[in-house]
């Protein structure tokens, strides 16, 4: 059976080929999203936040999927904190690793080509995450779709489309473990803050706004 991205996930399928979707399908997966919160559960919180996370590590079993991002937001802002302060931090070699465990009914590699057809591939290494979309749910499944970018030594890098229905997903959160073994404990009231901050809607993947939350704090 032919499929195309543009009809399994569309908010997707732009990475891939010449669409554009509308503003309706947008709000309603924002709809589908508030109202579906507490069965997404924890990964519902880092939906807009993995844009560019480095992935760590990825683990297919028989029955699980995990895949392990350097949670790119909390590495944007430690990263500022750094710089900001002139701390004796090699920022090269930081990672802020969040787990993110599925419980896989079904899990695909895909490619897809020009006119958005999805092809299966074998597994494959994965290097960064870019976007989500949780394609539907239920009580008893959620189906997502995932693109990862993949770089190659010899030729251009391309994305890589997983597609998979869980069961359930857990969040293993190692981000503030690893905030205490760069930083210790005596810069915890800008990681306070930084939550606080994050939750009320604050956007922190760019360093220039993240330096200003910083001078922000120092004033207050």
């Amino acid at each position: 059976m032919n499929r195309k991205i543009q009809d399994i996930a569309p908010l997707l399928a732009d990475d891939f080929v010449d669409f554009e979707i509308d503003l309706l399908t947008i709000e309603n997966y924002r709809k589908l999203l508030d109202q579906e919160k507490h069965r997404i559960g924890l990964y519902y919180k880092y939906i807009p936040l993995l844009h560019d996370s480095g992935v760590i590590e990825t683990k297919i079993m028989e029955n699980k999927f995990s895949l392990t991002l350097n949670e790119f937001t909390r590495f944007v802002f430690a990263s500022a904190l750094i710089d900001k302060k002139g701390l004796n931090i090699d920022k090269e070699k930081m990672t802020f690793p969040l787990q993110i465990d599925f419980d896989i009914i079904n899990l695909t590699f895909n490619k897809v080509d020009d006119s958005g057809l999805i092809q299966p591939i074998e597994p494959t290494d994965l290097g960064v995450y870019l976007y989500e979309q949780i394609v539907s749910i239920d009580n008893d499944k959620l189906e997502i779709g995932m693109i990862f970018w993949k770089d190659y030594e010899n030729k251009p890098g391309e994305h890589i489309l997983i597609l998979l229905t869980a069961r359930n997903i857990n969040i293993i959160e190692k981000q503030d473990e690893k905030w205490i073994h760069y930083f210790g404990e005596s810069f915890n009231k800008y990681l306070d803050f930084y939550k606080l901050q994050l939750e009320s809607g604050e956007y922190f993947s760019d360093q220039w706004i993240c330096e200003k939350m910083i001078d922000k704090l120092d004033k207050e």
